[in-house]
């Protein structure tokens, strides 16, 4: 996949191979799937011919807001089929893919990374596969600091972190409650309250 990243763009997960599964029945169509920290990426692979060269086709970006939230988790799944193989779901705004894909543990770092992304959180995963429940990263490192503290006799600070939405563009914004944040996609900066 050949995708040029913005100035304030990262890759969070490299490209994953995958089928793009259109309708029920049908064939699958091969790429990849990558995240960055602003937009989950699809890319087709181009055609090949031995007499003809095909253009690449077009890549789609959707920004990771997109992707639907239900209680504090994102709308992303893994499931077994009626043909038992695995299916990787995304529940987007205005749409639904489906992807099959062969090597589980990376779309697994996928939905992890997207669920740190979008709420601070680590998806857990049952034996099967499925996302069980979620935790708190940032709770996590505020214990751990708090730990620290008292290790050396200062006091802990009780801080909240929140996750709100931006008053400017409507992304998702995280961060410690009465203290400044930066919206990641706009650029403003406003109090977590």
């Amino acid at each position: 996949m050949e995708y040029n990243l913005s100035a304030d763009e990262v890759v969070l997960v490299e490209p994953i191979d995958v089928s793009l599964l259109e309708e029920e029945g049908k064939k699958g169509v091969d790429g990849c799937v990558m995240l960055t920290n602003k937009y989950f990426v699809w890319a087709q692979e181009p055609k090949k011919s031995l007499f003809r060269e095909y253009p690449a086709p077009p890549i789609e970006k959707i920004k990771v807001n997109k992707i639907k939230i239900y209680n504090d988790s994102p709308q992303i799944k893994i499931t077994t089929n009626e043909k038992y193989y695995k299916e990787f779901v995304v529940y987007f705004v205005d749409k639904t893919m489906r992807f099959c894909f062969l090597e589980e543990y990376l779309v697994k770092r996928l939905i992890n990374e997207t669920y740190k992304l979008l709420t601070g959180k680590e998806a857990l995963f049952d034996e099967e596969g499925a996302i069980k429940v979620a935790k708190f990263v940032a709770g996590k490192l505020a214990g751990t600091v708090n730990t620290f503290k008292n290790a050396f006799g200062a006091k802990p600070e009780q801080e909240i972190v929140l996750t709100k939405f931006c008053t400017n563009c409507g992304a998702q914004i995280t961060g410690v409650q009465g203290k400044s944040a930066t919206c990641e996609y706009c650029g403003s900066s406003q109090i977590i309250t």
